[in-house]
């Protein structure tokens, strides 16, 4: 009985050493708590800057966006936010 029981517990050490090493693996791994992104704020001048260099059409939007070190997309919605505001001068 003594046997058994010894056993066991040598089996179930085993088991947690296992998932203990493996958790310490998956953790350093993908565990890794995320930073969060600081958001950057452009003045409106700038992003009018931004909208007349792609109005310009010199160069595609990836160009103005990597020239500026702007995502596209962030550039593709400056140019329609300007594009509805036109009215009131540009970007609001």
């Amino acid at each position: 009985m003594d046997s058994m029981v010894l056993e066991l517990l040598t089996k179930l050490d085993t088991v947690l050493l296992n998932i203990k090493e493996n958790y310490i693996h998956v953790r350093n791994e993908w565990g890794k708590p995320k930073r969060k992104k600081t958001r950057r704020k452009f003045e409106p001048e700038n992003k009018n800057n931004a909208v007349r260099l792609v109005e310009l059409g010199s160069q595609s939007i990836k160009e103005v966006a990597a020239e500026l070190d702007i995502s596209e997309a962030t550039l593709l919605n400056l140019s329609k936010k300007c594009q509805k505001n036109q009215e009131h001068k540009g970007y609001k």
